[in-house]
């Protein structure tokens, strides 16, 4: 066959990928290519993959192939009583403590992880009701090359047994194990 392809043509073939194939992927990557190939033809005036049509049978395959969204159950309560019953013990070592803190502090500060691995130990201010974060956020712009540094604080209130003091307990042990500067988990590279 020839350059260029029928519009009959066309949407038969894509209207063959959409029923083999188990997803959108493959009718929307054989459109691309198919466009991308005819606008190699110079006598071409208009692409017959540009058509309506087209553009229908894609999003026809998008709908049909599309799985439906399972949103994850949020932490309870319970949960986290769970980590600290286990990890927050008068004999836990560094390790355990450092479980126990991060979660009781991201689930008390509603961090985000990217947030919570910026955390350094000087960003903490330990007073007698609450613990003042300092929190560093990196928010990437519309455009990826442009960068835009943003801080904000949060206080956590708390009394005896709380996350404050299973907190403060941590990084009381992470000043004599480490240097001030170490994060309080492991940063994503």
């Amino acid at each position: 066959m020839q350059l260029p392809f029928p519009l009959s043509v066309v949407s038969l073939y894509l209207f063959e990928v959409q029923q083999s194939c188990a997803s959108s992927s493959s009718v929307i990557l054989a459109h691309a290519a198919l466009k991308w190939l005819h606008s190699f033809v110079p006598s071409l005036d208009r692409n017959p993959f540009d058509s309506e049509f087209c553009r229908n049978i894609i999003e026809s395959a998008k709908r049909q192939k599309s799985q439906p969204v399972m949103k994850k159950k949020p932490i309870s309560t319970e949960i986290i009583r769970c980590i600290l019953d286990i990890h927050n013990k008068k004999e836990a070592n560094l390790k355990n403590l450092r479980i126990a803190a991060l979660c009781s502090l991201a689930f008390a500060g509603f961090f985000r992880y990217d947030e919570l691995c910026n955390i350094v130990p000087k960003h903490i201010e330990f007073h007698s009701n609450y613990i003042r974060i300092f929190v560093p956020l990196i928010i990437l712009a519309k455009y990826p090359s442009l960068l835009v540094f943003s801080c904000s604080f949060i206080e956590i209130a708390g009394s005896t047994g709380s996350s404050s003091e299973i907190f403060r307990t941590f990084i009381s042990s992470l000043f004599t194990q480490s240097s001030t500067s170490s994060f309080l988990c492991f940063p994503k590279l």
